[in-house]
């Protein structure tokens, strides 16, 4: 069994683009995992609750907002290396962590029977399940609760799960087990994790002569990581597509 952490952000440089990525965590990591990025949290906020004040959120982290408001620099910037660093640790392993990137080129639809978020989904469930069946094992989807989206996204991988996904060249699902679960992300640490990689695959985007300390330099230490490289990807659509106008 693999557990799939989701997170996404609705918009990315120079273009509209709207990423969904994940983390899948094999059950035999999933404790010891979990663990170690409770350690950096309690180590970084010095107590072991779980609430928006103690919520590892990468924009924040870079950014200086919100519960890392005033907080140092170089603290902030150790923290998320060190979330980098020990992602990067169990893509080592044997039955290693699987990173799979969703980016949505908004400016590129011509379809409008979809949204961008509802594209992201249904190519992440294929992704999922495709990275699943080769290693023949089973996931579970757990995501950020989003209260407008939450009905709607359930609703749409239920259907995938029960008859396949809606694309061209659609797929059955065979290897998500149950249905999506949501959490509030205050409550999860890996689905915070999850939102370091996704903004981390979002700065990974930028050009390098756009970015500025400290994104550059977490771009710079994630690429040493090779957490450039994603186990899965798809991105959508392109210009080759034969949907884009021309």
């Amino acid at each position: 069994m693999d557990f799939v952490y989701f997170d996404e952000i609705k918009n990315g440089p120079q273009t509209e683009n709207y990423y969904l990525c994940s983390v899948i965590v094999p059950e035999a990591h999933i404790m010891d995992f979990g663990d170690r990025v409770e350690k950096l949290a309690t180590r970084y906020f010095g107590c072991t609750e779980r609430t928006k004040g103690t919520e590892i959120h990468a924009c924040p982290i870079v950014q200086g907002t919100n519960n890392f408001k005033k907080h140092d620099l170089t603290k902030r910037v150790k923290l998320f290396k060190d979330m980098l660093s020990l992602l990067h640790q169990y893509r080592m392993k044997d039955d290693p962590i699987n990173l799979i990137k969703v980016k949505i080129q908004i400016h590129y639809i011509q379809h409008k029977n979809k949204s961008p978020g509802e594209w992201a989904l249904m190519y992440l469930v294929e992704k999922v399940d495709e990275l699943l069946r080769s290693k023949n094992s089973k996931g579970i989807l757990i995501g950020d609760r989003d209260k407008q989206y939450v009905n709607s996204q359930t609703e749409d991988i239920n259907m995938y799960m029960a008859s396949g996904t809606s694309a061209a060249f659609g797929r059955e699902i065979n290897n998500i087990v149950d249905t999506v679960h949501f959490t509030d992300s205050h409550f999860s640490r890996l689905i915070q994790m999850a939102d370091i990689y996704t903004y981390l695959v979002r700065l990974l985007d930028y050009d390098s002569k756009d970015l500025k300390y400290p994104q550059k330099q977490i771009v710079e230490y994630a690429t040493s990581l090779n957490l450039h490289c994603p186990n899965k990807v798809q991105i959508w659509p392109t210009e080759e597509s034969w949907w884009v106008p021309k």
